[in-house]
């Protein structure tokens, strides 16, 4: 290493020469035919290397643009230390005891190191420091500051890539002894927790969010699809027939208009209108359209003076709009009822049918990412005809997805697959029939594609029965995973469960996956089950709660419950004086009982005794209760709280609205009237705990 100089002439690396070709240096393959990409370069173009993941296929990803650095001098710093961590056998072979012993990712690099050694020269020049050599840990400290608490671990990382290398840098490099933070971890040195303790830092999309955008996504995919389907395929059919030219006279076209405008009669359809940027005075027909239903190949046919006239005086009777594909449109109900069947949208245009294949291909993608567990990298890189159907067990089918998993391996990836339920498997193949691409759910940015998507649930998702989907939550798909696994382990009755059999994913998210610790699948099970422990914590301690103020617990496994949390350290549940700290008694309590917990809708499951578990009366597997079969008001292991209290309360408000239908027989009337009673009598010592 050399001191800091001025250099009339182009700065040169001693570790690189100039012409070195980065491309094949490299430790991954590129086609011999791709251009040379030399060291001296400035902007180094990788696109040819074989190791790209599906979703890393833009520019900002392939390409490396050193010219971002202003100093010359830290420019070429920059480049020595980039092309050593994406070629480890540089540090490897110098024995350099804290450089990176596998190629770091070439699509990662602009962002995780070239970004933020650009914002450090810039820092640096700030401050008034010239060289590397006159960095203290001041300055670090100081730098570190100015980036989000989230970026902060990355930062770290980057800055002592050039201790790492130093020994090897040819102009500059810190003083020799100084590494940034020392030896301590980059999360230790944030002060963030470190990663082994699970936490997780991904904000979780709120209830209000995700419920109008699963639903709109559901039905996007559910209903909305099939018809784009048949209005493309009806599309193509009228691009793909034999079209006449259509001259004055011919009366081929004056007969195929004549029953054009005729059945649009008989179906009570308006004539097509052209888009609003192609409108001029009196052209508000889109000729276009209806040259294509007619068969005629140029629009223009249709101004003579004779074929206008008629189709001027079929506008004045039937009137015009948006459409003019006359694929049948399907019928909903909305959700207040009101209205009967109604189709969910106009007719399709050859316009609309472009911009609804954008929006369904959106939809496609955010159910596979909501109702997966894959990650966005993941789901980029499922590939054509890669949903298999597989007998997991006799008469059990599972559905497996094959794509590339690519956190934690080598660049590249590996092949692996997923478990996925049919909403998924129904998604992967439209967002297929919808595109030709190698990857059909790869789209080349999310952010403004739900943007789209939430736009035209506010504008046009009304006539679907859709709620809008608020503005103020800034959704990234890495949130996706998270909201799944949180309302697994704490929701089995929650938003996903309203629109989708949860059981179906937490058992294709269990039984169905078997991969060896640290894969995708292996990691999302890992996180389902830590959320499941946490949902089992929060309710014991929300039972201790309830104890301490006071709150009655009914069902038939009161009593041993009340006797369980006496034991903890509660002399008595309805005094509730506090004995034991009250760690102790949520952590004694946890012991005895957290294993056995199960969260129902209607009642906890304590299941202490299986022998005593009414779900499991008849059923030979007693390892586990069945939930969803619960009758908590004749288990033993069943206790109900307060805040059970608005499930049971809706159920009642449903039974009693079920006695205004005046065709229910006199037995059933009865026999709804008996349940009322039984319900009013069980959730009547709760409700009287609310009364003042």
């Amino acid at each position: 290493m050399t001191a800091t100089k001025a250099h009339a002439a182009p700065l040169e690396s001693a570790l690189f020469p100039p012409n070195l070709d980065v491309l094949r240096y490299l430790p991954w393959s590129a086609p011999a035919a791709s251009s040379a990409v030399p060291f001296s370069n400035d902007r180094w173009d990788l696109r040819a290397l074989d190791v790209w993941p599906a979703y890393a296929t833009h520019s900002q990803y392939t390409a490396i643009n050193w010219a971002t650095i202003k100093n010359p001098l830290w420019r070429i710093t920059a480049k020595e230390v980039g092309l050593c961590l994406m070629q480890p056998r540089v540090g490897v072979e110098h024995h350099l005891p804290d450089v990176r012993r596998s190629g770091h990712p070439p699509w990662s690099l602009p962002h995780d190191r070239v970004s933020y050694w650009r914002r450090w020269f810039t820092f640096l020049d700030e401050q008034g420091v010239r060289s590397l050599s006159q960095v203290t840990q001041g300055h670090c400290e100081a730098f570190l500051d100015t980036m989000t608490p989230a970026s902060r671990d990355i930062a770290i990382r980057s800055l002592r890539a050039f201790a790492d290398y130093g020994s090897l840098l040819t102009h500059d490099a810190y003083r020799a002894g100084f590494r940034p933070w020392g030896n301590r971890s980059a999360l230790a040195a944030t002060g963030q927790r470190d990663a082994r303790s699970y936490a997780n830092k991904t904000p979780l999309i709120p209830d209000e969010v995700f419920a109008p955008l699963l639903a709109a996504a559901l039905f996007l995919v559910q209903v909305a699809g099939p018809d784009l389907l048949a209005a493309k395929r009806e599309l193509d059919r009228l691009r793909s027939a034999p079209a006449q030219r259509g001259v004055p006279g011919d009366r081929r076209v004056d007969e195929a208009l004549k029953g054009y405008l005729e059945r649009l009669r008989a179906e009570g359809r308006k004539l097509p209108a052209a888009a609003p940027r192609s409108r001029r005075r009196g052209r508000d027909i889109c000729r276009t359209t209806i040259a294509l239903n007619i068969g005629v190949k140029d629009p223009d046919v249709l101004l003579e003076r004779g074929r206008y006239e008629v189709i001027q005086q079929a506008a004045d009777t039937l009137g015009i709009a948006g459409g003019g594909i006359l694929t049948e449109i399907s019928r909903v109900n909305l959700a207040d009822g009101t209205n009967g069947a109604q189709p969910w949208r106009g007719e399709f245009s050859p316009d609309s049918v472009v911009s609804m294949t954008r929006l369904i291909r959106t939809a496609c993608y955010i159910v596979v990412a909501a109702l997966s567990g894959m990650r966005s990298s993941e789901i980029a890189a499922i590939e054509r005809n890669s949903v298999k159907r597989e007998e997991f067990a006799p008469g059990i089918i599972r559905r497996r997805i094959q794509s590339t998993l690519l956190k934690g391996e080598p660049p590249g990836g590996r092949r692996e697959t997923w478990v996925v339920i049919d909403e998924v498997v129904q998604a992967i193949e439209l967002a297929e029939a919808l595109t030709t691409k190698r990857n059909p759910l790869l789209l080349s940015e999310f952010a403004p594609s739900y943007t789209n998507f939430r736009s035209w649930v506010a504008v046009h998702g009304g006539m679907a029965g859709l709620n809008p989907i608020p503005e103020d939550w800034n959704l990234v798909p890495r949130q996706f995973r998270r909201k799944l696994a949180r309302e697994i382990g704490w929701r089995p009755n929650g938003v996903i469960a309203g629109k989708i059999h949860l059981k179906h994913i937490s058992v294709a998210t269990t039984e169905g996956y078997a991969g060896r610790h640290g894969e995708s699948a292996s990691a999302f099970q890992a996180e389902v089950e830590h959320e499941r422990r946490q949902a089992k914590a929060a309710a014991v301690e929300r039972v201790v709660d309830a104890a301490e103020r006071g709150e009655r617990i009914i069902g038939l496994g009161a009593a041993s419950l009340a006797a369980a949390i006496a034991d903890a350290g509660l002399a008595d549940a309805g005094d509730a004086p506090q004995v034991r700290d009250r760690d102790d008694v949520v952590g004694t309590l946890m012991k005895a009982r957290g294993d056995t917990l199960h969260i129902g809708p209607l009642a906890h499951c304590w299941f202490t005794d299986p022998r005593r578990a009414r779900c499991l009366r008849g059923v030979a597997d007693k390892t586990r209760p069945l939930v969803g079969s619960c009758e908590p008001t004749m288990c033993a292991n069943a206790s109900i709280h307060r805040e059970h209290a608005p499930v049971w309360l809706g159920g009642l408000e449903s039974l009693k609205a079920s006695l205004s239908d005046r065709r229910i027989p006199a037995g059933e009337r009865q026999r709804v009237q008996q349940k009322i009673r039984e319900v009013e009598a069980v959730i009547e010592p709760l409700l009287a705990e609310e009364e003042p």
